[in-house]
Parts: structure tokens; C-alpha cells; sequence
């Protein structure tokens, strides 16, 4: 039975004073699929961020997949194309646009600036038109005026939407001679260029413009999404696949050596040839190809973030050796340039060595070694400069030094100072003369050598290193863990390098530094 009180909280239910909803049936449309257009404000220089929704398969729409394999990268083992026809595309009308524009003469006209995040070319006036179609036909013969990033984006959207119109193996190539051609004055174009011309290309199966591209490889590889689509195998290794492929592999870049800018052509003559036998064994030892998990398998949607029409839409599937993703390739490589720089290093007679991890197989150190041993380097001597005239003014007279009056010029000038300066400041600035020690360097106990490490290096001295070795492991400690311990000693020593090399077999020591180990085994260093 329900007491009194039930309607007093009565008052509290306010849903019970609500309109009531009427709940609708879903429109017939709703079932059908829904296209969203997205225009993200990317700045000035970037392509327009136009995306289409995944739309169902089940209203108008079929998918079509083709697979075929390159035969111009043995990279690449398979490549699928699907394509999604439906009626129900965006961007139809700018296809229709650029198919129309392309049958436009051209005359010459004034450079007209023109932005827009999606170029079309319903948005230019009549002078941006004329300008527009001037730019494209200098382009096309390979003369680039200048150009605002709209210009370019809206040429590479028409090149993209137009395969039936331009050729997919012309259409190629205008894209890399494009972007060869402002990659410097709008370096942003990069990132996106470079996924892509590798998708048109294999979109369309054409190959590559390899020559296009080869003067700027390591920019071309630093942005690409698919590295090894640039890199079309291993027949053949001209220079700039070697600079690329080094770019690529080697965590260490030998161009920014402490040495490479005084013995530049030295440095690119020798290291890249040093390095090619390097990386045809690592092909053909099957490492790069075959090693772990070489084989991978991507898909993505072609043209991420161009403005494509409905016809154009597709999505990739690459199947191939993904070898720069390989730890083991990588560390091998930049190794090997390591080893190979300090064989330059040593016929230049520059004592600073390269720490070069055991682990570098004995048959790559005897292809380097190979290589500079049948190609001698040779220094080359800049003239002796010619002091300017005006320095003969600054030599000392000649005739005999009066160190009297020397010492009495000296002591009238610590008169004059005296004068000049109080004595406060006089004092704390010779306090401040001295040598205050650095508490943010490292504890100079610890580059004290232990007694194993002095028996180590007192063998290695004595050119016996095999018992060096046996020393080693007598004391239960790893020969590799020494020599990596000693070099990092000696780089925080007064030696300041690495003391200590391994050629795949046996340690040495680096004849340059025999004096300074004998001073710093016996405690004088």
C-alpha cells in the first residue's frame, strides 16, 4: 500500500513534465553510403588533405585487383592494384577540368601569384589562368619559371587524374623532372612527392625515372615511405646507389666526419668504391634479401592526401624485402664504413681511429683492405701561401735582443698596472688565473687501467696476441669486453683516440700510440 509520501516525491520527476519524442523511422538514404570531403588547413605549402570515407560495397560499387610482378626491382616481388568503381566520386568534374585543359595553347604571360588548399582550376581569375598555362608548357620543356605551391600542386593533381590523357610512363617522368626541379625553393613538396611518384609508378607499372632522381637519391630515400622502390636492386651499383644505399643502412654518416671536409674528394672518391664490393657480398650472401624478417607485406591507399577523382582511387599491396627496416644490415654497414674510414684514415697518416665493433665479418674487412691496398691515396699539397706585404711591418727588428731592457720595459708596465687597477681586483684576478678543477668531468680513477687490462695491452705491445687472448680469458674476462673497455678508456685519457684495433682475428695495437701505452701502463699518463 503506498503511503502519502509517494506523491510528494512525485514533484521530483521531472521527466514526467518532458514532450514526449516521437521516434521516426530511418530515411531510405541512411542505408546508402555517405561521402564526407575534408580540407585540412595545412599551411601555405602543403597539399590539400582531401579524403573520401570508406564507402560500402554493397550500394554501386565493385572491386577490381590486378597483380603483377616489376621487372625492374628485385626488391619488389609483388604488386597488387584494387580499384573501387562506384558512381559516387568526388572531384569528377576536376578530372573532366583537367582532360579539357590539356588541349589549351599557351602564350607567354606575367607571373601572377595564386593560393588556394585545394587547387582547382575553377578557383584562378583569368590572369592565374594564363600564367597557370604559360608555367605548364615552360615546365614541360624543362625551363621553370617561377612558381607558387598552388601551381605546382594543381600540375601534379592533373599529371595524378590524367592517365588516359598523359602517358603513365610521361606522366613519370614530369613528375620527377617537377620536383627535381623546386624541391630546393619548396623543400615541404618532399614528404609527399616522394610516396607519390613511387605509387604512380607502380599504380601504372611503369618504372622508375631512376635518372631523374639520382642527383638528390639520399633526400629521395629520407622521405620515402617505400625506401626499397628507389633502390631497383642489386645488378648494378653505380655511385649514387652506393651514396644512397649508405644513406639508407649506415647509422653512421661518414660525410660529417671530423676529417671529411679537409679531405673531401679524398673522402668520396675512396669511401663509396670501398664500400661497393662491401654491399655486393651482403647481396649476394643473401643477408639483405633473405635475412630476418626480410619479406614484408604493406597496403595503403595510393595518393594519400591528393586531390584525386573517384576513377583514380585505388589501393596498393607491396610485397617485397623490406632489408632497411634489418637491425642486422644496419649495424653491419655502418661497421664497415667505420673500418673503411680507418683505412683512409691510416694512408692519409692521421693517428685518430674509428672504434669499429667486433662483430664486422673478417671476408667484408678483407674487401676493404683489398680495395686500398690496389688504390693508393694520395694527399694533395695546397701551395704555400704568400704572407701580404703589409705583415713585413709586424716582424720584430732584427739585431740582438736586450734582455735587460726587456726586463726593465716589463717591470714599468706592472708599475703602470698597479696604478691603474686596485689591489682587490689585481688579486682576484690572478686567483682567477688558476686551474679550477672540472666537476662535471669524469673521475680520472676511471681511466685507470686494471692489472688484466695491463697485462693485455704489455702482450699485445710484445706482439703476442694470442696469449693475450688466453690472458684474457685466464682471468675469466671476454677479449671483446677489454678491447671495448681500453678504447673507451683511452678516448677519456690524455690519448684522446682509440689505441686499439681488431681485424676479425687477433687484437693490435695502433703503432702511432705504442709510446703513450707503454707512459700509461707504467702510470706517467
Amino acid at each position: 500500500m503506498a503511503s502519502g509520501f509517494d506523491d510528494l516525491d512525485a514533484f521530483w520527476d521531472i521527466g514526467s513534465l518532458m514532450p514526449k519524442k516521437v521516434k521516426k523511422p530511418l530515411s531510405s538514404f541512411s542505408a546508402g553510403p555517405r561521402m564526407v570531403e575534408v580540407v585540412a588547413d595545412v599551411g601555405t605549402e602543403n597539399p590539400v588533405a582531401v579524403k573520401e570515407c570508406d564507402l560500402s560495397l554493397e550500394v554501386g560499387q565493385t572491386k577490381n585487383s590486378s597483380t603483377y610482378q616489376p621487372t625492374d626491382n628485385s626488391l619488389i616481388t609483388s604488386v597488387t592494384v584494387t580499384r573501387r568503381e562506384n558512381r559516387y566520386g568526388f572531384y569528377a568534374d576536376f578530372r573532366q577540368d583537367a582532360a579539357a585543359w590539356r588541349g589549351l595553347g599557351a602564350e607567354e604571360a606575367p607571373f601572377v601569384s595564386f593560393f588556394s588548399y585545394a587547387p582547382q582550376y575553377r578557383q584562378m581569375n583569368e590572369a592565374q589562368k594564363k600564367y597557370y598555362l604559360w608555367w605548364r608548357s615552360c615546365a614541360e620543356r624543362q625551363e621553370y619559371l617561377p612558381c607558387d605551391c598552388s601551381y605546382f600542386w594543381l600540375y601534379v593533381y592533373e599529371i595524378i587524374n590524367l592517365p588516359d590523357v598523359i602517358s603513365p610512363t610521361q606522366g613519370a617522368l614530369l613528375l620527377a623532372r617537377i620536383w627535381a626541379a623546386y624541391r630546393q625553393k619548396m623543400p615541404k613538396i618532399n614528404k609527399y612527392m616522394a610516396v607519390w611518384l613511387a605509387d604512380y609508378c607502380l599504380v601504372h607499372a611503369v618504372p622508375c625515372p631512376h635518372a631523374e632522381l639520382r642527383p638528390f637519391l639520399p633526400t629521395v630515400l629520407e622521405n620515402a615511405s617505400l625506401k626499397e622502390f628507389y633502390l631497383w636492386g642489386e645488378s648494378t651499383l653505380s655511385d649514387s646507389r652506393i651514396l644512397g644505399l649508405l644513406a639508407l643502412l649506415s647509422e653512421y654518416d661518414w660525410q660529417s666526419s671530423r676529417y671529411a671536409e679537409e679531405y673531401s674528394e679524398l673522402f668520396h672518391e675512396h669511401l663509396p668504391h670501398a664500400m661497393s664490393p662491401v654491399l655486393h657480398e651482403l647481396f649476394d650472401s643473401g643477408l639483405i634479401r633473405y635475412g630476418e624478417n626480410a619479406s614484408v607485406i604493406s597496403t595503403h591507399s595510393a595518393f594519400l592526401g591528393a586531390l584525386c577523382a573517384g576513377e583514380t582511387k585505388c589501393t596498393l599491396t607491396v610485397c617485397g624485402y623490406a632489408f632497411s627496416h634489418m637491425s642486422t644490415v644496419r649495424a653491419t654497414v655502418t661497421a664497415a664504413v667505420k673500418y673503411a674510414e680507418n683505412c683512409l684514415r691510416a694512408q692519409l697518416s692521421l693517428r685518430s681511429r674509428l672504434s669499429v665493433p667486433t662483430f664486422l665479418p673478417s671476408e667484408l674487412r678483407r674487401l676493404i683492405d683489398a680495395y686500398f691496398a690496389s688504390h693508393s691515396v694520395k694527399k694533395k699539397t695546397s701551395p704555400a701561401k704568400v704572407p701580404p706585404a703589409y705583415e713585413a711591418f709586424y716582424d720584430a727588428p732584427a739585431g740582438i735582443t736586450d734582455f735587460a731592457e726587456a726586463s726593465r720595459i716589463e717591470s714599468n708596465s706592472w708599475d703602470v698596472t698597479k696604478l691603474l687597477i686596485p689591489d682587490e681586483e689585481l688579486l682576484a684576478d690572478t686567483n682567477a688565473a688558476a686551474p679550477q678543477e672540472d666537476e662535471s668531468a669524469p673521475d680520472r680513477a676511471s681511466r685507470v687501467l686494471s692489472a688484466q687490462e695491463k697485462e693485455f695491452l704489455s702482450l699485445l705491445l710484445q706482439r703476442r696476441p694470442t696469449e693475450a687472448i688466453a690472458a684474457a680469458r685466464k682471468a675469466e674476462l671476454s677479449p671483446e669486453t677489454l678491447f671495448e673497455h681500453i678504447n673507451e678508456l683511452s678516448l677519456l685519457s690524455d690519448i684522446g683516440d682509440v689505441v686499439l684495433a681488431f681485424d676479425g682475428e687477433s687484437y693490435a695495437i695502433t703503432e702511432d700510440y705504442e709510446e703513450e701505452i707503454r707512459q700509461w701502463i707504467s702510470g706517467m699518463k
